[in-house]
């Protein structure tokens, strides 16, 4: 490993001040401890600035030249090691930090912060390569002050015999920083690691020379342990929570309006948009209170660069946010053995005999094709929801003409699912449009399958009564089946009416309902059935339907209207759609009462039923006589009208819960909602 390039440290400083702002991003919510490390991180930047002016103020000197090869690649290796550890903050601050809209007199204002995960988690969550917390986070960002600036004074000197002594130093540094009490035994590791890179790079040098690069062998390759990795918690991957506000305009017809203020990602690539200058340093940041990066103003359009997406879990492990290899390992020190996201600037060594030669083609894809894909896939991309699936399947026809027929077609097992809205210009027009996409993609690399939406279509997600981590897509869709190179032609194409996704939990399932919708998901309680009541005085007389059965009751929070929503869906034998009806309108406000047992009763619905429907029956038209005379006949229209419309509304409803502990929580929420009533438009129901 040669000496790092003066441009290359120059932008690590850009990256490292980056990520001190970050950290100052939302301080007033943020903990005590983020100032520690936005402090430790403003050191960092300064000294990286301070190694790449004497770099660069010495490249004549034949100090650093003269110097053996020893040496120049251990200044190399303590600069790579600062690079891996701000490009693991770098890809953390992407996944934990939030972009939230707030609406204001002019438009919308912009505001990072982090993400909830972050402000309750952040103590025993991990924060390096090694799950240590953020106090040891903080002492392996001084360790890189201490190192960068020991060998600073070194070159600057213009000696060889100080620059000599300055590298063994850091190498018997070791022994005293192993038996500091202030190190926990993972910080402990993270050391050694360091001062094993730092004091045998003599013999790794001294190995033979890397042969060329076989195409029928695998890409992985094995390296030294490299430092600050961040380890996401294996909980859920962009975890975000229920009850987290949203932006979007209320209207069950507006597609285009149902997605709201999410995490924006961003990724180091200097590719941009139309509309969009070249940005001074490898990402921009939304944040209007920092220091802007470019020196232009953005058009309308929200700024998503490309983005380069957290890994997939490694089984009994903690999931890492990088890229994870394409092929399984058999032992979790094996993942540690080998080349965690391809640095360009990273050391290249032998792979390791150990590891057997079947293991690297059990995988369809190579880490470096299935980082290379995503890389290109989510280019000028936002990243809605990122969460784990254990199952995606869809609906195919057997036979055209029954179109009960089909039968359940298993595309992927456990995968990462990830709803993505991605930035596109036509190469013709140069138009720029936005898509939504859903994404599969499964661990082994062997399923690259995306859903892309239609932006004039209403998607709802129906969820399952059976399993509350179950969400399906009940609209046709068109399924593309991507190869390993995105771009190129889908090696299938497979056209669907209902796409089931089985999700690691249910807070992962709410997630992408909640992105699906544009809503926030407050509450499901799953209902026995669903029968419709009359009002009047013949409502004793007249025929109760059942209007759902086996379904799950939601209910939704519109940010900007402050509507409540309540949608449970109708049985396929009543009709289409959704019983959809506010539980805060002071219009049209609804009346909830104890029937006792796991039964409620809703007045004062105004759900429509279509006139074609199949909730209406024969008898519920009222026959004109056809005697009389004008007068009479007119009276008998406007009654039959009315009588009409009368029996196209649903005014009532009694439900029956599961249990009796979900009723008591529905009508506590019902309760808590109606003390607060406002003035809400007309809600029609939802098909």
């Amino acid at each position: 490993m040669t000496v790092p390039d003066v441009g290359d440290i120059l932008v690590s400083s850009q990256s490292a001040w980056r990520i001190e702002r970050a950290f100052a991003a939302g301080r007033k919510e943020a903990p005590a401890d983020f100032q520690d490390i936005e402090l430790e991180l403003g050191g960092l930047a300064r000294a990286l600035t301070l190694l790449a002016e004497a770099l660069h103020a010495n490249t004549g000197s034949d100090a650093l030249q003269a110097a053996g090869e020893r040496i120049q690649n251990t200044v190399g290796m303590v600069v790579w090691s600062c690079q891996q550890t701000i490009g693991d903050l770098d890809r953390l601050i992407d996944q934990y930090q939030v972009i939230k809209k707030h609406r204001t007199v002019g438009g919308f204002a912009i505001e990072r912060t982090w993400s909830n995960v972050i402000l309750t988690e952040y103590k025993t969550m991990p924060w390096t390569r090694k799950g240590g917390n953020l106090q040891n986070l903080k002492q392996l960002l001084q360790l890189h002050i201490s190192s960068i600036a020991l060998t600073t004074q070194a070159i600057q000197s213009k000696s060889l015999e100080q620059l000599q002594s300055a590298i063994d130093l850091r190498t018997d540094k070791r022994s005293s920083l192993n038996q500091s009490s202030r190190c926990t035994p993972e910080h402990l590791g993270e050391i050694q690691d360091l001062m094993q890179t730092l004091a045998i790079i003599e013999p790794i040098m001294q190995a033979p020379p890397v042969p060329p690069k076989n195409p029928a062998r695998s890409s992985i390759v094995e390296a030294p342990k490299p430092l600050g990795t961040l380890i996401a918690p294996a909980s859920s991957s962009r975890a975000s929570s229920p009850s987290r506000k949203r932006v979007s305009e209320f209207s069950f017809s507006a597609a285009s309006l149902r997605y709201s203020s999410s995490s924006y990602a961003s990724s180091d690539v200097g590719v941009n948009a139309v509309g969009w200058s070249s940005p001074s340093t490898p990402k921009d940041t939304f944040d209007s209170h920092h220091v802007p990066i470019s020196s232009k103003r953005p058009t309308p359009l929200p700024r998503t660069s490309e983005v380069q997406e957290p890994g997939q879990p490694i089984e009994d492990r903690p999931r890492s946010i990088l890229p994870p290899p394409a092929l399984g390992l058999s032992a979790p020190h094996e993942w540690e053995r080998h080349i965690w996201n391809g640095s360009r600037s990273g050391p290249r060594v032998c792979p390791s005999p150990r590891v057997n030669v079947m293991q690297l083609h059990r995988s369809s894809t190579t880490t470096s094709q299935k980082t290379a894909f995503e890389k290109e896939a989510f280019r000028n991309s936002a990243i809605l929801c990122d969460v784990r699936g254990s199952l995606v399947e869809y609906s195919q026809q057997l036979d055209e003409e029954d179109r009960n027929d089909v039968e359940m077609v298993t595309a992927s097992e456990e995968c990462r699912i990830a709803v993505v809205r991605k930035r596109i210009t036509d190469p013709e027009t140069r138009r720029v449009h936005v898509a939504t996409s859903v994404w599969t993609l499964s661990d082994d690399g062997a399923v690259r399958m995306e859903l892309r939406m239609a932006e004039d279509q209403m998607y709802i997600p129906y969820s399952s009564y059976f399993s509350l981590s179950k969400v399906s897509i009940t609209v046709s869709c068109e399924l593309k089946f991507h190869s390993v190179r995105f771009g190129d032609r889908p090696v299938r194409i497979a056209k669907s009416s209902w796409v089931n996704y089985v999700f690691a939990s249910p807070d992962a399932a709410a997630l992408f309902q909640n992105e699906l919708m544009g809503r926030t998901l407050l509450a499901t309680f799953r209902t026995e059935k669903t029968m419709r009541i009359h009002a009047g005085i013949g409502a004793t007389f007249n025929y109760a339907q059942q209007m759902c059965a086996l379904e799950n009751l939601r209910v939704w929070e519109d940010s900007d209207s402050g509507a409540k929503i309540a949608l449970i869906h109708f049985s396929a034998s009543f009709r289409s759609g959704y019983l959809a009806f506010y539980i805060n309108s002071s219009i049209h406000p609804i009346k909830v009462k104890d029937l006792g047992g796991r039964e409620v009763k809703i007045k004062g619905l105004r759900v429509p039923i279509d006139k074609g429907d199949k909730a209406m029956r024969k008898d519920s038209f009222v026959a004109s006589s056809g005697h009389g005379d004008a007068t009479d006949r007119v009276t008998d229209k406007e009654d039959e009208a009315k009588k009409m419309e009368k029996g196209k509304m649903i005014s009532g409803a009694r439900i029956e819960f599961r249990t009796e502990a979900e009723k008591r929580e529905f009508l506590e929420m019902c309760t808590e909602v109606q003390t607060r009533l406002i003035e809400l438009p007309d809600l029609m129901g939802v098909h």
